[in-house]
């Protein structure tokens, strides 16, 4: 039995599933985020693309639909038909800048090239 003699947190944890029909890649999620270069949110929100496609792995169609179908049951059979690549992924609280922040927003987002389906920390 371990005994904590330091004070303890309520760490939070979320995971996030992408699907692409090309490589998962910073520009791809740049394009989506729609912050101009001269923004002051430019850079956050290129930590936040560089940390995702960093932290996403690839996996196999099989994979999402074992283990997220009850996430993508609404989107599933258009993610089988329209999608070739599949990531997922996953952020804690615990960790520091862009990820603690990642794991507590709520990031839904679809259009023709890529669906991300990530809530918000638990």
């Amino acid at each position: 039995m371990k005994i904590r003699l330091d004070f303890v947190t309520n760490s939070s944890s979320s995971s996030f599933v992408i699907a692409t029909k090309n490589k998962l890649n910073q520009d791809i999620l740049m394009d989506i985020f729609k912050i101009e270069n001269i923004s002051p949110l430019y850079f956050i929100a290129k930590e936040l693309a560089n940390y995702i496609v960093n932290y996403a792995r690839e996996i196999e169609i099989e994979e999402l639909l074992e283990d997220y179908e009850w996430t993508i049951e609404d989107q599933k059979d258009k993610i089988i038909k329209q999608y070739n690549y599949y990531y997922e992924g996953s952020a804690s609280n615990e960790g520091d800048g862009i990820e603690a922040m990642f794991c507590d927003m709520d990031l839904m987002y679809e259009d023709d090239n890529i669906i991300i389906i990530k809530n918000g920390g638990y």
